[in-house]
């Protein structure tokens, strides 16, 4: 059985590299960032600095505020 996990929005930065490296140690097998209050790409950057074996994703990403151009290069 897989067990994902979802950041909250709120997350300060900080606390989601420890968040990372638990899930990772626990099997977790994957990390879902919703962009709510910020970004959805920037942690998912920051979370794959710290994790080896979780799948990372944007649990919502708002396509209509960026390019295509834009949302490939984050990708």
């Amino acid at each position: 059985m897989k067990v994902d996990l979802t950041t909250t929005p709120r997350q300060p930065y900080e606390d989601l590299t420890e968040v990372c490296e638990v899930a990772d140690a626990l099997g977790f097998s994957a990390l879902w960032c919703p962009e709510n209050a910020h970004d959805a790409f920037l942690p998912l950057a920051i979370a794959a600095t710290k994790t080896q074996n979780v799948e990372l994703g944007t649990k919502v990403a708002v396509a209509f505020a960026r390019s295509p151009m834009n949302l490939a290069y984050m990708s």
